[in-house]
């Protein structure tokens, strides 16, 4: 069984990497989608293929909350309270391959880090009671 300081030690190191991950994700996502996503955006907001991108988002809601589930364990917060930081990121992260939005991308980001710093500490807590 780990020592509550080794579990404080682990959370601090994962949240750590998930801020550095968070930093770093939406402008790797630039360079390697970007163009794929403009792509995407122009047929998926098209009414005539409008139905096949609903069911493309679909899938792509499904496999993040599995993702979340993934990251409940690792993190010690409920993959519910994960999947919309996901969807943050993710929007975000996709908002700036599409535009270049600097303003939209460090607004996002500056509250999804403070909300997973919030989110593990509070959750940390609880596991202590």
């Amino acid at each position: 069984m780990l020592s509550d300081v080794l579990k404080i030690r682990i959370l601090y190191t994962l949240t750590e990497a998930l801020i550095r991950f968070i930093d770093e994700i939406p402008y790797w996502t630039a360079r390697k989608h970007g163009k794929k996503y403009r792509l995407m955006y122009q047929v998926y907001t098209n009414p005539r293929y409008n139905e096949h991108g609903k069911a493309f988002f679909e899938g792509v809601n499904k496999r993040y909350t599995e993702y979340a589930k993934q990251l409940e364990p690792k993190l010690g917060i409920p993959y519910d309270i994960i999947t919309p930081l996901i969807f943050i990121l993710v929007r975000a992260s996709v908002h700036y391959a599409l535009f270049e939005d600097e303003y939209y991308l460090k607004s996002q980001m500056t509250v999804l880090k403070q909300g997973v710093a919030l989110f593990a500490e509070n959750y940390k807590k609880n596991e202590k009671r």
